[in-house]
């Protein structure tokens, strides 16, 4: 059994909204994702032109729906479901976004280089990670592409889309998932960010860059500046901390922003030495005006 086998996955939505009950569609989908991963994974039928070496990083033929070329008008980007053309082709970046890791909130994105199945928890979840720099497969982004997994260390939920930092070292690092604009525009950001481990010590934020500035109708969007001044111009318009499971919270903006520009959805481990739990759930779904 193939441990890179390709998710099957669906079109954006159009309209939707992160959180679990909340948003029907979304939640639809990670109940069909589910399903249709585990038989996937698990069925002893895969054929030989799906199946690919388990030690090979070549993209295996599968539906695509790049993010760059998606109409301009009513377009959703979700995190979570976008993340299945990334498993699925090996790919990151993957369209309009990218995974990656950082020493330090602001420092520079390093990419992750590695898709694999994760060797750790109930081992249902798959992702990016940096094998030079990992320690119990952290930093990483991931999807839990099983069903409840609650062993009394972590609690995914099914569908649950995951950033862990951590690593060697001082464990201090941060896991990102970057949003780029493809085109210039305004857009509406709505994320939640839910804890999926106990123990949990964590700090969340997302980062944009420059300042607010007033719309002609007096409404207010966050314009960001070129993209080549980052990360140095980076700000944070979402911070939080949690040090319990349980907790959620959520961010809902509205930005104008030119090609290029960047979000950035991060996860750090609250500065305390030594890679501990720190699991967080990541709905954020990004959808031009």
């Amino acid at each position: 059994m193939d441990k890179n086998q390709p998710i099957p996955m669906t079109q954006n939505p159009k309209s939707v909204s992160p959180g679990d009950s909340r948003s029907p569609r979304l939640a639809e989908w990670r109940i069909f994702a589910m399903v249709a991963c585990l038989s996937v994974l698990f069925s002893a039928d895969v054929s030989a032109t799906a199946a690919t070496d388990s030690s090979s990083e070549t993209a295996p033929s599968s539906p695509t729906t790049p993010g760059l070329t998606l109409p301009s008008v009513d377009t959703a980007y979700d995190a979570a479901v976008d993340f299945v053309q990334s498993w699925n082709t090996k790919k990151n970046p993957n369209g309009v976004w990218k995974y990656g890791w950082s020493d330090g909130l602001y420092g520079t994105l390093v990419l992750f280089p590695q898709a694999s199945k994760s060797f750790m928890d109930s081992r249902q979840q798959v992702g990016w990670y940096d094998p030079a720099i990992d320690l119990g497969f952290t930093p990483c982004v991931k999807l839990n592409i099983g069903g409840e997994d609650d062993d009394g260390n972590v609690c995914y939920r099914p569908g649950a889309f995951l950033l862990h930092g951590g690593g060697k070292g001082d464990g201090k690092r941060y896991a990102h998932v970057v949003w780029t604009a493809p085109t210039g525009g305004h857009y509406s950001v709505h994320a939640t960010f839910y804890g999926q481990q106990y123990h949990l010590n964590v700090d969340l934020h997302i980062l944009v860059s420059s300042n607010p500035k007033p719309r002609p109708d007096g409404s207010v969007f966050i314009r960001l500046s070129d993209a080549s001044s980052l990360p140095t111009s980076r700000i944070s318009c979402f911070d939080a901390v949690f040090t319990e499971n349980g907790l959620s919270k959520d961010y809902r903006g509205d930005f104008t922003v030119s090609a290029g520009d960047t979000i950035d959805f991060t996860v750090g481990q609250n500065d305390v030495s030594g890679t501990h739990p720190g699991a967080v759930g990541l709905d954020a779904v990004i959808q031009k005006l």
